[in-house]
């Protein structure tokens, strides 16, 4: 074996080492990594003792022993290493700064204006990465990289914003060669429904599952895939764009001619149903999500037919997907998964209506564990493995 070869392995099985250790909730022993891996214990001790030189890795006491000496547990060290979050919406940035497990130990949101050009949004936010970053607390400690999280299109490989719909000024951002120039460190961009994603699999309700298809229904809608233990991309890095799909219009009620996917449609047919004079009590000049949300809260006719419609659009589009990838678990987010409790459940008897009863059966559909933190923690976690070079 070469050099070279030896090197490729040695790391190989240093970052599977260390992500057992990342996906496990539990600290373990040298021989339990041993016997997950396939790797042998001297294996594993040696690895051990390199994470260790690194700060990557603790001990966190001894398990109980059958006779002779106790071993010793590890986990990841959480106090030396931290990974920071950038989460790009409509009119919202998320920041957050997470420890190797994904626990979340500072958090600020900066607001927009779809009018603002995006090199200044973008300087506001490295602006105030700078500031917190160089506190004290986190002076001490090190920082592994930045990850960025955008509504798609995305290209991650060129680190480029293409044309996410609801921003219509982002255009072709380099977003990623932005940061590298401010910080010297690693710096990732992956689009939103990934990273969401990403932080359920990582950290929330997938860390087991081989196979998921996660949806988000927020301002926009978008999914994501992991098969075979996989982050599934596409080749271009495009799949997962269900906000393009041809869809068959409703021939009766739909006034906008849209499928009522999401936040902005909803909001875009509610108007025009109001300006058609339908029954409501909601405001004529209806602005915000918020607003709709309430209404639908205090039984307001409308919006409860129209939220209705929009269970029925996503129940149908998540069992196409259903049927095609057949996914051990679904997963199901967003803002508007968060606004409108009975949404989950409502999707999921449609989806379970209209796929097969074997899929149906092998399937589990829950809500998204973190909310909207969910994809500013997926996009932490997006330079994980930077931590190991």
């Amino acid at each position: 074996m070469t050099v070279t070869n030896a090197n490729m392995l040695k790391t190989a099985n240093r970052r599977r080492v260390f992500e057992l250790l990342h996906r496990s909730e539990e600290p373990m022993t040298q021989q339990e990594m041993a016997k997950t891996t396939g790797l042998t214990v001297a294996s594993v001790g040696n690895i051990l003792v390199d994470l260790e030189k690194a700060r990557l890795l603790q001990e966190a006491g001894q398990a109980l022993s059958n006779g002779g000496r106790k071993p010793t547990l590890y986990t990841l060290d959480s106090e030396w290493h931290y990974l920071v979050g950038v989460s790009i919406s409509v009119e919202e940035v998320v920041l957050v700064i997470t420890t190797l497990k994904g626990e979340i130990i500072y958090r600020e949101t900066e607001s927009f204006s779809l009018a603002e050009e995006p090199e200044a949004v973008i300087g506001r936010v490295i602006n105030r990465v700078k500031k917190i970053v160089n506190v004290p607390k986190f002076q001490l400690k090190k920082m592994v990289g930045i990850g960025i999280s955008s509504p798609g299109p995305v290209n991650a490989d060129k680190g480029t914003i293409l044309s996410p719909p609801h921003l219509p000024l982002w255009r072709n951002i380099q977003v990623v060669t932005l940061f590298e120039k401010a910080f010297d460190t690693a710096v990732c961009l992956e689009k939103d429904a990934n990273c969401m994603l990403l932080g359920e699999w990582h950290y929330g309700h997938a860390r087991e599952a081989e196979n998921v298809l996660y949806f988000m229904i927020d301002f926009g809608i978008g999914s994501s895939y992991i098969i075979n233990g996989q982050l599934f991309r596409g080749t271009t890095h495009l799949a997962g764009e269900v906000g393009f799909e041809s869809r068959r219009l409703r021939p009766k009620n739909n006034v906008t001619g849209k499928a009522l996917y999401s936040i902005l449609p909803i909001l875009e047919e509610t108007k025009g149903r109001i300006h058609r004079g339908d029954s409501t009590s909601l405001p004529k000049n209806l602005h915000s999500i918020e607003e709709f949300i309430e209404g639908l809260a205090k039984g307001d006719p409308l919006a409860q037919e129209i939220i209705q419609e929009s269970m029925e659009d996503v129940g149908s589009a998540i069992a196409d997907k259903v049927n095609f990838l057949n996914p051990e678990l679904v997963v199901i987010g967003g803002r508007l998964i968060t606004a409108v409790p009975e949404f989950p459940e409502e999707a999921e008897k449609i989806v379970r209506e209209c796929v097969y009863p074997e899929t149906a059966g092998a399937m589990e559909f829950i809500s998204s564990k973190f909310g909207q933190e969910a994809e500013a923690m997926g996009a932490a976690s997006l330079i994980l493995k930077r931590a190991l070079h």
